[in-house]
């Protein structure tokens, strides 16, 4: 297992593995530990921590390094909620992994985007360039149908599909595809001609939506599958202490918070 990063509000500190096991619902506990992966998420969930302790709740946050950690570790019961991921994410984790776990609750959305340290417009693209997209399946179809809307590439599947490397029916520009782990991406615009860049990583990682070369729509009316949400076990979708830190974070408050820390990058959908 790997090693977690622990933080609360009175101390920080480093535990391998993720602790005792707390799977059985019970509608009295008061104690709760929440898996992210973001740091404007840091922020924003210690003061839900702040704001729960007043009512009597206690809430330890474990920040994980890699996305296919927190549902597994939920589902384990080593955490007892998550906020990292988008519906699509999880559908296909839930799915894959056969996970009793579920969404509660919508919290943001983080346009995708391509980015470039070489080029300053998608024009000037050359054929044969290099360009990085994350590896798991739902990033990399989410990055695959941006391509294809930025019109570098063709799919054989619809935009509300989700895509693979082999979908791609039309390569004018021959780009040569590199999967690589979502949050591992930003380094390697130092060396690739473009990068398809997840919103919250890509704001961890000092860059700025506005000099992306093409960025995602943004649809908040429909059911877009690339929301952020709180997920839960299932046998905790109505635990109300649960809810209630939930409530907590969907404020005006954590609004402010994640506005001001990823300079309007990501966007709260409450």
């Amino acid at each position: 297992m790997k090693k977690l990063l622990i933080s609360s509000l009175l101390v920080l500190f480093v535990l391998v593995g993720c602790g005792q096991s707390s799977t059985s619902s019970d509608p009295d506990r008061t104690s709760f530990k929440v898996g992210i992966t973001d740091g404007y998420q840091l922020l924003a969930w210690k003061h839900v921590a702040q704001e729960a302790e007043k009512e009597g709740i206690t809430l330890e946050i474990v920040e994980f390094s890699d996305y296919t950690i927190p549902n597994n570790a939920l589902n384990s019961g080593d955490i007892d909620l998550n906020s990292f991921q988008h519906i699509l994410y999880l559908n296909t984790e839930i799915e894959a992994n056969n996970y009793d776990i579920t969404s509660i609750a919508k919290t943001i959305i983080e346009p995708m985007a391509i980015y470039s340290n070489k080029l300053d417009s998608l024009d000037d693209l050359q054929d044969g360039a290099r360009v990085v997209i994350p590896d798991d399946t739902s990033n990399q179809g989410r990055a695959l149908n941006l391509l294809a809307k930025a019109g570098l590439i063709e799919l054989s599947t619809s935009e509300t599909e989700i895509p693979s490397l082999k979908e791609i029916t039309s390569n004018p520009k021959n780009l040569e595809f590199i999967e690589s782990l979502a949050n591992s991406i930003p380094p390697y615009l130092s060396e690739v001609d473009l990068a398809v860049i997840n919103g919250s990583i890509a704001n961890d990682a000092g860059l700025v939506l506005s000099n992306a070369l093409f960025t995602e729509a943004v649809d908040l009316e429909s059911e877009n599958p690339f929301i952020n949400v709180i997920a839960v076990r299932t046998e905790d979708k109505e635990n109300a202490n649960i809810l209630r830190l939930v409530e907590l974070f969907r404020s005006d408050a954590v609004k402010e918070i994640i506005e001001t820390e990823t300079n309007g990058a990501t966007l709260p959908v409450w």
